[in-house]
Formats: structure tokens, C-alpha cells, sequence
């Protein structure tokens, strides 16, 4: 029994490690203006299914329900589709970390037009966790920031998560919105 509690507790901090070094992987080459992406037509569905598929693991050791609502039909959206998998993997991992009580996370997406803009296809990842602090929402995709509460309650990171996201959406041409309400969740909106 200790040695299966061990096993799993070793496996949690291997994906951790992992995803940390993923993380800096991605951002150094980000950083230097090196990377090269694959933008082909994408389906935006698969896309979303192979995010959840890769946090699946995550989010049940964390007892953490991930649903996915989305429409039938969804037109391709001109994107690299791994590049998209990690943000919104990126994404669904922070959903898990600073979700707090609330078991769900939410992603929705839909095709939208905002104002005379052409139709884009929008992803929403949804928590109902701790929110972020309106004076803190200017700070949270440079690189390295992390709050001050989040560094207090001990929720492990490296602060390059969303400075990630961020740097791959706007180098295939889309963006990432966010919104918040301090202590009762986030949504993060990948505009494609």
C-alpha cells in the first residue's frame, strides 16, 4: 500500500517536473523570435478533445470534471493545431491548479462575431476557483509573475504559463481575452 501511495505521489511530481520543463522549453526559442509553427487548417474539436485527453490524468487525481460543450459543426480555423493543444492544455492545468473548491472546469466553444470583425471560432476555459485581482490582470502574462497570494498558499508554477499561451495565440494570428471575478473564477478565451 506505501509503495502504491509513493508510485503515485513520484508520478505527480514527474508530470509536474515535466510540465515545467515543457514550459521553459517552449518559452526560450518564444522569446528569441526562433519559433516555427504549422498553420494548417485545423479542426478546433480535436483540437479540444486531445487538450482534455492529455489532462485527464491531472484533473482526476485532483477530482476535477472537465466538460466540453461545443456545436456539432465548427468551421477549420487556420491554426497549429499542437501549438493549440498545449495552450489549452496550459490552460486546463491552471483550471485544475487555482480552482480551488469547485470540482469543474468548463470549455466552451463557439463560432462568434464581435462587432463588424470577420466570424472567429472562440474557446472558453472556465473555472469557478479564486479568481484573479483586477489590480493583478495587467501583470498576469508577463513572464515569471506569479500573485503574491498564489506564492502564499504554496500553488506551484513557474509563472510562464499564461506569458506562454499568450506568445503562441498571437503568433498564429489569434488573441487571448480573460476575465475575472477575484474569489469566484476565470475565463480564458482563445479568439481564432
Amino acid at each position: 500500500e506505501a509503495v502504491s501511495r509513493y508510485g503515485v505521489r513520484l508520478q505527480g511530481q514527474v508530470r509536474q517536473l515535466i510540465e515545467r520543463v515543457e514550459q521553459i522549453l517552449a518559452f526560450a526559442p518564444m522569446d528569441r523570435r526562433k519559433s516555427t509553427y504549422r498553420i494548417s487548417p485545423t479542426d478546433i474539436r480535436a483540437v479540444n478533445e486531445d487538450a482534455v485527453r492529455n489532462t485527464q490524468a491531472l484533473a482526476k487525481e485532483a477530482g476535477v470534471t472537465v466538460n466540453i460543450e461545443m456545436p456539432n459543426t465548427l468551421p477549420t480555423v487556420l491554426t497549429d493545431s499542437t501549438a493549440m493543444s498545449l495552450v489549452l492544455q496550459n490552460l486546463i492545468t491552471n483550471g485544475v491548479k487555482y480552482g480551488g473548491s469547485a470540482r469543474q472546469i468548463f470549455i466552451r466553444t463557439a463560432l462568434a462575431r464581435a462587432g463588424n470583425r470577420r466570424p472567429e471560432v472562440q474557446v472558453a476555459v472556465e473555472d469557478h476557483g479564486i479568481g484573479i485581482d483586477s489590480e493583478e490582470m495587467k501583470q498576469i502574462f508577463e513572464p515569471f509573475y506569479r500573485s503574491p497570494k498564489v506564492v502564499q498558499d504554496q500553488i506551484r508554477g513557474t509563472g510562464l504559463g499564461l506569458t506562454f499561451a499568450r506568445k503562441t495565440v498571437e503568433a498564429v494570428g489569434g488573441s487571448i481575452s480573460v476575465t475575472s471575478n477575484y474569489g469566484k473564477g476565470s475565463t480564458f478565451v482563445l479568439h481564432l
